[in-house]
């Protein structure tokens, strides 16, 4: 689970490892953004426009990935 993708820089990484993310991102146009960019994702990609901190995760969720520290360039 990684919580507020923003823009993706993230997600495209988690992707690549043959990840399954479910995303969790609370601000509308980023969620748009991320179906548009990663509409290819081949069903390895959910994205969830809600505040994560209100929402029910999906049971099998087995590792979260808050934001990185590095911010997103």
């Amino acid at each position: 689970m990684e919580i507020g993708p923003g823009p993706g820089s993230l997600t495209l990484e988690l992707l690549r490892t043959g990840a399954k993310v479910t995303a969790i991102e609370l601000d509308k146009e980023a969620t748009s953004h991320l179906a548009r960019v990663f509409n290819g994702a081949d069903g390895k990609l959910q994205v969830i426009h809600a505040d994560a901190l209100e929402t029910d995760w999906p049971e099998e969720i087995t590792h979260i990935f808050p934001k990185s520290p590095i911010p997103d360039i």
